[in-house]
């Protein structure tokens, strides 16, 4: 169940992320084409670092890292 909150929990994030340069290039009067990229590649691009996060955060807790 962790797991699914914590999926659902980076989906969220990458949204926001998306969203907020998606308005952004809106507001800008982008063409459509542009704005279609900015908002998958940035969708993409913010889950991947949102999970690449998580995981060493996961792993610095397993492995017991040092925190000072």
């Amino acid at each position: 169940m962790k797991t699914n909150r914590t999926q659902i929990i980076l989906w969220a994030v990458a949204v926001l992320v998306a969203a907020r340069l998606t308005w952004v290039s809106i507001q800008h009067h982008m063409p459509v084409l542009d704005t279609t990229t900015i908002t998958l590649f940035s969708l993409y691009g913010a889950r991947v670092a949102a999970e690449t996060i998580a995981r060493a955060a996961k792993t610095a807790r397993k492995t017991g890292a040092n925190q000072s």
